[in-house]
């Protein structure tokens, strides 16, 4: 004997219900989710902006890059580490084929109440730098780069509330460019919203 079947207003209703449940689903696994960013350094320049990733957690990732002329970029970060100590990267990013001249290695780091700290960058002792084009490939996909000329320092604890990066001068066909510092200022008290289903 063959069964009844479902009347159609009920079989249209379960349906609603479904993609009711799904899209709360959806919405929940995608929502964000607000998380304290505690204390980091935030860098800042008149020609630079400031980004950070998606999920960067502590927000303590975050990178200034200053583009200049001929595709020349300056990337600049002050990151805090889990131990206290920090670390600071610099670096110069050059398309293929772009010279640059710098009139030292040395960067200057400073704060407002104390001596200013010199390190030289080994990357950079030649003075003159050509850019490259770097490719990775990486399961199959081609990822392709300019080159990056620079490093990374370990600082120890550092006790104040704004510090300032001054880059050597550069020389850009022939003209001589000089930046403003990198000023990294300390923010704390700030909420991060992250992604749920990302992060």
């Amino acid at each position: 004997m063959p069964h009844a079947s479902a009347p159609l207003s009920l079989k249209l209703y379960a349906r609603r219900d479904m993609r009711l449940f799904l899209t709360l689903s959806i919405l929940v696994l995608c929502s964000c989710v607000a998380i304290p960013r505690g204390s980091y350094y935030y860098p800042t320049h008149p020609l630079g902006e400031a980004k950070s990733g998606t999920c960067d957690k502590n927000s303590n990732k975050i990178t200034l890059e200053i583009p200049l002329e001929k595709g020349i970029r300056i990337g600049s970060s002050l990151r805090s580490n889990i131990d206290g100590t920090s670390t600071l990267s610099v670096h110069i990013l050059l398309p293929e084929k772009t010279r640059i001249v710098l009139t030292s290695n040395n960067i200057i780091f400073q704060s407002k109440n104390a001596a200013p700290e010199t390190y030289a960058i080994k990357e950079w002792k030649d003075k003159t730098l050509i850019g490259e084009k770097i490719i990775h490939i990486y399961r199959g996909t081609e990822f392709v780069y300019d080159k990056s000329f620079g490093t990374e320092l370990l600082m120890s604890k550092l006790n104040s509330n704004d510090y300032n990066l001054t880059l050597p001068e550069m020389i850009i066909d022939g003209s001589k460019v000089k930046l403003d510092p990198i000023v990294f200022r300390l923010r704390t008290g700030e909420v991060q919203w992250l992604p749920k289903l990302n992060c």
